[in-house]
């Protein structure tokens, strides 16, 4: 009498090695690559996200700036006439720089 041992994974790796599928043309598969299209939506929405992260970095507010001049307004000797033209050059010419990415 004999006896056969029961393995059932033999069973297992001869319906495996039957079930194994190789391509006919390997050159098909080399020659294909993934890409990725951003659309016009997520451009702008990466532009946004880009403005927020730069306002945000920023202080919002410059306390000894502010309390300079209040000091030379309490003084009377703040120039009114600095702020109209250089304060306003620089902060037109700062805003024009951060839309056009300068």
């Amino acid at each position: 009498m004999m006896i056969n041992p029961l393995n059932p994974l033999d069973r297992i790796r001869k319906i495996s090695e039957k079930s194994k599928v190789e391509p006919s043309d390997k050159s098909d598969f080399s020659a294909k690559s993934d890409s990725v299209e951003i659309s016009n939506e997520g451009k702008k929405r990466l532009e946004i996200d880009k403005a927020f992260s730069i306002a945000q970095s920023t202080p919002e507010v410059r306390l000894e700036k502010i309390n300079q001049i209040k000091q030379l307004i309490a003084e009377g000797k703040f120039d009114q006439t600095y702020l109209k033209t250089e304060v306003l050059d620089q902060v037109a010419e700062k805003i024009a720089d951060s839309f056009l990415g300068r």
